[in-house]
């Protein structure tokens, strides 16, 4: 018997869980990922001022 394609499913199974696991709190965390928590902008603009040097 053999176990290449068993194992195959069970990864892919696995990879589609996870990617909808992280979409689905990648959108309830408003486009903040698990991994990168950033406190909230109060406005878009506040970024310029960190990111001015690569002007």
């Amino acid at each position: 018997m053999n176990i290449l394609p068993f194992l195959a499913t069970v990864f892919v199974i696995l990879a589609t869980a996870y990617l909808v696991f992280a979409l689905v709190h990648f959108v309830a965390n408003d486009g903040v990922s698990l991994r990168h928590r950033t406190p909230p902008r109060s406005h878009p603009a506040d970024d310029f001022e960190r990111y001015s040097h690569f002007a």
